[in-house]
C-alpha cells in the first residue's frame, strides 16, 4: 500500500539453490540453512537490486524467478526522488567491478537501502550467510565453486533500468518503472552429492564447532568514554569545534545503546573526526578514541569503512605489537580488532595473507603477568583468536601452528570457563583437516581432565571438547 505520505518497504528473498540448500544443508555442512539468498528491496512499485550495478525492475520480474519470501520491513516517508538521489550517490560503491559474492553483494546493498529508508537493516542472518557457510568444515569445498559461478553471472547482469544512467532515471508519476521482465539467469547449482571424503575429518559429524558467530565486546558507557576523549584531545594540543561537538553528540546518541546501533546511519563526518583524533593523540592517550571506535564497529558500516581504509586496523595491530604500548591502549586495540570481525569484510581483511602473520603475533605475543590488566588483555587475545579461527579453515600454515601452540599453553593456565570454551572452539577450527596440527597436539599433549570436569556443569563446553576429541582421534 502506497500513500502520499508513506510507502511500504518489502524485502523479496530468492533461493538461488532452488530448495537444495534447505534439503541437504544439515547433512553436508553441519548447520541448518534455508537457502542461498538473493534479495531485492521493493518500494515505490519497483524492485531494486545489485548485480552488474544498481538496477530496478518490476517486483518479482527480475532474472531470479519468483521470490520464496516477501518480508515486510516497514514504511518510509522518504520520497522516491530522494531515494533515487541516494542510490545515485552510492552507485559508485555498487558497480560490476566492486561486486564480491562474499563481502559486497546484493544483500549488502539491500541492507544499505533499508538502513536509508527505515533506519534499520535487513535480517542479519541473510547478510552473514555466505561467510557462515564458508566457515563450516565442508562449506568452502562444496560451495566455493557455486559462489565463483554466481559472481560471474551476477556481475554480467544489467537490468532494464540502471541507476546512474540518465536515460534510465525517468520515474513515472504512478511510481512504477517501465521495466520489462529481464531474462532468466542460469545460475549453476551444485548437485549436493556427498563426495568421497578426501580427509578423515570430512566424514565426521560435529555438534559444536560448526557454530559460526564472532564474539564481540559490546559493553561500554559512551558517557564515560567521551569526557576522557575530550580531555586527551585538549591535552594533546587539539581543539574541538562546535561542528565537532555536533558530530560527537551524534556519535553519543548512536553509541548510548549498543543493542540498537544498527538502526542508525553513521555520518561520514564521524569517520573524518575520529581519523583526526587518531592522528593527533599520542599512543598513551589514544585509548578512549579506540574504545569509541571499538563500539562503533558493532555497526557493519563502520567495519566496512575501516576494512577499506586499512590504516586504522593496521595501526591497532602495530600498537599491540609494540612493547612500549600502555596497557589501556593495548587492551582497547585488542578489543577493537576483535570487533572488526563483526562484519565478514573485517574478518576477511584481518585473515588475509597480508595481515595473518601480524594478527597471529598480536594474539600470541607475551603479556606481563604482573600487569594490572593482564586478565582483561588475555581475554581479549582469546576472543581475537577465536574470531580469527572463523575465517581460517583448512590451513596448516606456520601461523595456524602458532595459534594451536598458544591454545595449548593457555589451556594449562586458563581458569575462566568462557575463555576455555573459546579456546576449544578455536582449536577445533584450526585442527580441521590439519594433520600437522593434530600431530602437534598429540606430541605436546592437551589438558582435558580439568576441563572435562568443568564441562560436567556446562553442556556447551562438553560438546566442544567432544568435537576436538573426534578430530584428534582421526
Amino acid at each position: 500500500v502506497t500513500t502520499a505520505m508513506s510507502n511500504t518497504v518489502q524485502l523479496y528473498v530468492y533461493d538461488l539453490s532452488q530448495g537444495l540448500a534447505r534439503q541437504f544443508g544439515r547433512g553436508l555442512l553441519g548447520i541448518d540453512i534455508e537457502g542461498i539468498w538473493h534479495t531485492g528491496i521493493v518500494v515505490y512499485g519497483n524492485e531494486y537490486f545489485y548485480g552488474g550495478g544498481l538496477t530496478y525492475d518490476l517486483p518479482g520480474r527480475t532474472p531470479f524467478g519468483s521470490p520464496v519470501k516477501m518480508m515486510p520491513l516497514g514504511t518510509t516517508s522518504i520520497p522516491q526522488e530522494i531515494f533515487h538521489e541516494f542510490l545515485g550517490q552510492i552507485s559508485s560503491r555498487f558497480t560490476q567491478f566492486t561486486y564480491n559474492i562474499l563481502t559486497h553483494n546484493c544483500n549488502n546493498f539491500t541492507d544499505t537501502a533499508a538502513q536509508f529508508l527505515l533506519g534499520t537493516g535487513i535480517p542479519h542472518e541473510i547478510v552473514s550467510l555466505p561467510a557462515r557457510v564458508l566457515a563450516t568444515p565442508m562449506g568452502r569445498q562444496l560451495l566455493q565453486p557455486l559462489f565463483d559461478n554466481m559472481q560471474a553471472q551476477m556481475t554480467s547482469y544489467h537490468g532494464a533500468h540502471q541507476i546512474g544512467n540518465p536515460t534510465d532515471s525517468q520515474i513515472r508519476s504512478d511510481g512504477v518503472s517501465g521495466a520489462s521482465q529481464g531474462q532468466q539467469l542460469s545460475i549453476p547449482v551444485p548437485q549436493f552429492n556427498v563426495p568421497n571424503p578426501k580427509h578423515p575429518h570430512e566424514g565426521l559429524t560435529f555438534s559444536s564447532i560448526t557454530y559460526w558467530r564472532p564474539s564481540l565486546f559490546s559493553s561500554g558507557k559512551i558517557s564515560m568514554i567521551l569526557p576522557k576523549l575530550r580531555e586527551h584531545v585538549i591535552q594533546a594540543g587539539g581543539t574541538i569545534s562546535e561542528e565537532d561537538n555536533v558530530t560527537l553528540s551524534i556519535l553519543e546518541r548512536i553509541l548510548t545503546n549498543t543493542e540498537t546501533i544498527s538502526t542508525f546511519s553513521i555520518p561520514d563526518d564521524a569517520f573524518t573526526l575520529l581519523a583526526k583524533f587518531v592522528s593527533l593523540l599520542p599512543d598513551d592517550k589514544i585509548f578512549p578514541c579506540l574504545d569509541m571506535i571499538r563500539l562503533l564497529m558493532l555497526h557493519s558500516t563502520a567495519v566496512d569503512h575501516y576494512a577499506n581504509e586499512k590504516t586504522l586496523l593496521q595501526k591497532a595491530m602495530n600498537l599491540c605489537l609494540s612493547e612500549n604500548t600502555s596497557s589501556p591502549t593495548r587492551l582497547m586495540a585488542l578489543r577493537l580488532l576483535a570487533n572488526a570481525f563483526s562484519s565478514p569484510r573485517g574478518g576477511f581483511f584481518l585473515a588475509s595473507a597480508e595481515n595473518l602473520s601480524n594478527i597471529v603475533h598480536v594474539i600470541t605475543g607475551s603479556v606481563n603477568e604482573n600487569d594490572k590488566m593482564f586478565t582483561n588483555i588475555t581475554t581479549a587475545k582469546i576472543t581475537l583468536l577465536y574470531n580469527l579461527s572463523l575465517f581460517v579453515s583448512r590451513n596448516d600454515s606456520d601461523d595456524v601452528t602458532q595459534c594451536i601452540s598458544f591454545i595449548l599453553f593457555q589451556l594449562e593456565r586458563e581458569k575462566d570457563v568462557e575463555n576455555g570454551n573459546s579456546l576449544f572452539m578455536a582449536l577445533g577450527h584450526y585442527l580441521y583437516c590439519n594433520d600437522d596440527g593434530v600431530e602437534l597436539v598429540s606430541a605436546l599433549g592437551i589438558e582435558l581432565t580439568r576441563w572435562e570436569e568443568e564441562a560436567k556443569t556446562t553442556t556447551k563446553l562438553q560438546g566442544v571438547i567432544d568435537d576436538v576429541k573426534k578430530l584428534l582421534a582421526q
